[in-house]
């Protein structure tokens, strides 16, 4: 049998080594997923939590430094969720004001708009975004920015925004992955809503049936009652 050529051989190494880093991703992506919806699964009436797990994993699978998820409520945002040092620092250093969903930032932008916002360099910001307060998220080390909408029955309830301390632009598969966990953490929200609307209902059934067994036990007497 022929031997191939060396230069052949390391042309099929490589490759071969480029295909088990691509499955090793896969696989860890796939792990990442799984455990988010265990997450989900596990803390049916906790949303905060399910939240925060779903950022830490966002921040381990993305090479993400820093992950910030905001939940809206109307015109206001209701609840934040920050992983890592970076998102912290850019929520203390940036006015509130410039936070809030009606101002020209990332995270309103993306929930208003209903859409994902990715910024590959900011460093090279698209002129029409120069004066949103990303300069606090360059300052603390984020090179590449990705937004993305958390949705229920279509409509946006929140943002779910990516920092990465490096230029590396978002792969396409990546883009579709993080709206993925998005919309994962829209269902963690709507669960834990359910979940507590049918305790609470539950509760309420317990009490009327409570008082009713008081009152056909007592049909004369209205001290118990």
């Amino acid at each position: 049998m022929t031997a191939l050529p060396p230069d052949v051989v390391a042309d099929l190494r490589q490759e071969n080594a480029r295909l088990q880093a691509e499955l090793r991703v896969v696989r860890e992506r796939q792990a990442g997923s799984a455990e988010i919806l265990r997450a989900i699964a596990g803390t049916s009436g906790d949303a905060e939590r399910s939240l925060q797990q779903i950022a830490e994993t966002t921040a381990r699978l993305f090479g993400a430094p820093s992950v910030t998820i905001r939940i809206a409520e109307g015109d206001e945002w209701a609840r934040t969720i920050r992983v890592g040092a970076s998102s912290q620092r850019i929520g203390s250093a940036v006015p509130a004001a410039q936070l809030q969903i009606g101002a020209r930032n990332l995270p309103g932008t993306v929930f208003r708009e209903n859409r994902q916002i990715h910024i590959p360099d900011l460093d090279n910001v698209d002129p029409t975004m120069a004066d949103w307060p990303m300069m606090s998220a360059r300052a603390e080390g984020a090179r590449t920015i990705c937004g993305t909408p958390l949705r229920h029955a279509g409509e946006a309830i929140g943002a779910l925004v990516v920092y990465r301390d490096r230029l590396a632009p978002f792969t396409a598969e990546e883009l579709a992955l993080l709206q993925s966990f998005a919309d994962q953490a829209a269902i963690a929200i709507e669960n834990a809503r359910l979940f507590n609307e049918t305790r609470e209902a539950l509760a309420r059934q317990t009490a009327t049936s409570d008082i009713l067994r008081v009152i056909s036990q007592s049909p004369t007497d209205v001290q118990p009652v």
